[in-house]
């Protein structure tokens, strides 16, 4: 959905990063953003900084480079990874290395990195969310993590979404799944804007 997105890229500096770190009280950090965050050489050392401050971290990634990081991902003390996966080929492509991370943690013992798919809905993958949403519990990912499409900056016009009755559907039948399989599912919220700073700019 972000393939019309023109811009530089820039990864964010182990150095930049402490000094974000300490110009503020932080207690958690979203190391993700508008690219692949594990395509940063520095990522680990980041998330290990920032642990060791005691500030909780999380990363959003697309699983393609998962396989080969495992052993960084528990040695960094990553708290949360969020897999964001919004259509069903695509999470087929990258499963063998979210079930290794996952069969790795739980052989560990490990409590941590919780796990989730995070899916955007939109029109085009309404017929396929609650495949995806059978996927995560077959993995036993710890959670499921909905939210809406807001193109707010008209990277795709031709990407849209799904209208008010298709979305009121599709939480009841989400919500009966993850009742029967007890799977922890996190829906949106009622706001109609992606967030406050956007209502208020």
């Amino acid at each position: 959905m972000r393939r019309n997105l023109n811009g530089l890229d820039s990864s964010l500096s182990s150095d930049n990063f402490k000094k974000i770190l300490k110009s503020g009280s932080f207690r958690y950090v979203g190391l993700h953003g508008w690219g692949e965050p594990l395509l940063n050489p520095q990522l680990f050392q980041m998330i290990q900084y920032a642990e060791s401050q005691g500030v909780h971290t999380n990363l959003t990634t697309n699983g393609t480079l998962i396989g080969e990081n495992i052993d960084k991902v528990f040695s960094s003390g990553l708290r949360e990874i969020a897999f964001g996966i919004y259509h069903k080929e695509r999470l087929l492509a990258v499963l063998p290395q979210i079930e290794a991370l996952i069969r790795e943690r739980d052989k560990q013992g490990f409590r941590i990195p919780k796990t989730y798919l995070d899916i955007t809905i939109y029109k085009g993958n309404l017929n396929q969310i609650l495949d995806l949403t059978e996927v995560a519990h077959e993995l036993n990912i710890d959670a499921v993590i909905l939210h809406r499409l807001f193109n707010a900056y008209k990277v795709d016009p031709t990407v849209e979404y799904i209208s008010a009755e298709e979305e009121k559907e599709l939480f009841i039948e989400v919500r009966r799944l993850a009742r029967r399989w007890k799977l922890k599912v996190y829906l949106p919220s009622r706001h109609s804007l992606p967030c406050k700073v956007v209502k208020r700019s």
